[in-house]
């Protein structure tokens, strides 16, 4: 992961240290846990990607946005929009017309709703109504409504008070899981897994630990925590958790606590990344695999996801197509919008920011 693509970075060539190397453990997890039956297995690996995925984003956007902060003294909202725009849209709108195609041709069957919820990013409240085909992008929905709230929250609440509205966002969540949980009909109380209200903390403390990762670490208790030889209970911590199948604990307390152990992971293989865990994080085939994590997860569900009888879904074939349906979707869409993105950006160019100016930072 580099400061090109969406954060500051820790070495001198941009690139933050294991962040690639976590992208692909997260995806390879969601691929697994579709393999050995989903969220119905006793080891639900999926849940603990989405979440690697979720504390990852609230790390990379909010580093991003403070640094652009510290250099120009605003966030340039139009341009953010813009630039995620170019990331994210293109190849995830590829995927869901050839779903939609292949839903028209009858090769698969969509649910109703399925299109108009996942071209609105709104996936993650159609669950448990949508079609396998298109579950998988509630996560995905979580990401964008958060790309669109808070950027703009930060702008207007100043950096500090941004930063300890995160911190509210994580304190609040199992009242907010309680509060939602008992005021929806049996039949949708297990959709608090997906809504972003229920959710969010997971980015929330992404958030938090790029704004204040610094004085995280000037805390003695934290950097032994980081360092001691003990640390392999926390990846053991957050493995246990997933295998508590109690929806009450996991509302109340267990998702806050599973939140804290990876955004603790992720630190560690920032800070750490010459250990031997950060060298295996850092190889070619964890950073390529990283790479194309966005593709990975964007066409691993047709072909893995369980209760499926479609010929593509048998092993191997499945596991093949999802690798060739994803390295055509990164090198076909993915980079060449990259690439328009960087043109878009240079300083000869008419910006998008010339059109829609950004707002000024507001006082702390």
């Amino acid at each position: 992961m580099t400061i090109t693509d969406e954060a500051g970075g820790s070495t001198s060539s941009g690139r933050i240290p294991s962040l690639d190397g976590m992208r692909a453990v997260a995806v390879s997890f969601v691929c697994i846990s579709h393999l050995i039956g989903g969220p119905s297995a006793p080891l639900d690996l999926g849940t603990i990607g989405v979440r690697v995925f979720f504390v990852l984003s609230g790390f990379l956007i909010t580093t991003l946005l403070l640094h652009e902060w510290d250099q120009s003294g605003t966030i340039n909202l139009s341009r953010f929009y813009f630039r995620r725009a170019l990331r994210i849209f293109p190849a995830y709108y590829a995927y869901l017309a050839v779903i939609a195609l292949a839903g028209s041709l009858g090769v698969i069957q969509l649910h109703r709703g399925d299109l108009l919820y996942g071209l609105t990013y709104t996936v993650n409240y159609h669950m448990p109504a949508s079609s396998v085909f298109v579950q998988h992008a509630w996560s995905l929905a979580v990401e964008e409504q958060f790309y669109l709230l808070w950027p703009a929250l930060l702008l207007i609440l100043g950096r500090k008070r941004g930063l300890q509205f995160a911190l509210l966002v994580i304190c609040l969540a199992p009242l907010v899981r309680i509060a939602v949980h008992e005021s929806l009909p049996d039949a949708m109380k297990g959709t608090i897994r997906y809504r972003f209200e229920t959710v969010a903390d997971g980015i929330a403390v992404g958030c938090a630990l790029a704004g204040y990762r610094g004085q995280l670490w000037a805390m003695g208790w934290y950097r032994r925590l980081l360092t001691s030889a003990w640390f392999w209970l926390v990846p053991a911590g957050v493995i246990a958790l997933s295998f508590v199948g109690s929806h009450a604990f996991q509302a109340i307390i267990g998702a806050s606590i599973m939140n804290l152990l990876i955004v603790a992971l992720v630190d560690r293989g920032m800070r750490l990344s010459t250990d031997p865990v950060g060298r295996l994080l850092n190889t070619r085939a964890f950073v390529a695999t990283g790479v194309l994590s966005y593709s990975l997860y964007l066409w691993q569900q047709p072909f893995l996801a369980s209760h499926q009888t479609g010929w593509w879904t048998a092993l191997p074939i499945s596991v093949v197509f999802t690798v060739l349906a994803a390295l055509v979707s990164y090198w076909a869409i993915e980079r060449p919008f990259l690439a328009l993105r960087q043109f878009m950006a240079r300083p000869h160019l008419v910006r998008v920011a010339a059109v829609f100016p950004s707002t000024t930072r507001p006082p702390e």
